[in-house]
């Protein structure tokens, strides 16, 4: 996968997203990101997608592993994080506030659907992905999805990584 901006639209937007998000919720500096020559997918727990409905149709992304997913339940809720339905509601959560900013910079009107659970994200050649690695060994994705592609063009429904 390339990392340009043509191949990949909003791209430093969706960083700047994610660093705001994870310095409001986690207190901290988001990790690094992986490099696009990298594995693509963390090994996902769950995913958290969110409809984007309107002017711009397409799907947002928030998927993890484990570790991520203890450590958002354990930010948000001030547990350990161990607990599965308080992980997955972190994921959501932060899956909501990531997209509601994303949201934001696309053409509208439009309406931002409830987070649903998923068992990983299908990603298209048309999707902005940005993948982060944790001094934890945590890993997680967020990746934008539009329904007709950026430029009008139907997207692909293949998986890519």
């Amino acid at each position: 996968m390339t990392t340009s901006s043509d191949s990949q639209p909003m791209r430093a937007e969706l960083q700047e997203i994610v660093e705001l998000v994870w310095a409001t919720v986690l207190g901290d500096e988001v990790p690094p990101m992986e490099s696009a020559e990298a594995d693509g997918t963390p090994e996902s727990c769950h995913a958290a997608e969110l409809e984007i409905r309107g002017a711009w149709n397409g799907v947002f992304t928030l998927e993890g592993d484990c570790a991520f997913a203890e450590r958002l339940a354990a930010a948000l809720f001030g547990t350990a994080g161990s607990d599965a339905a308080e992980q997955l509601e972190a994921l959501c959560e932060v899956a909501n506030m990531l997209a509601g900013n994303a949201k934001a910079l696309l053409p509208g009107p439009s309406v931002l659907g409830l987070p649903e659970v998923r068992e990983g994200a299908a990603v298209s050649s048309s999707s902005t992905r940005l993948t982060y690695s944790g001094s934890l060994g945590d890993r997680f994705a967020v990746t934008l999805t539009p329904a007709a592609g950026w430029g009008g063009v139907a997207a692909d429904t293949g998986s890519a990584s």
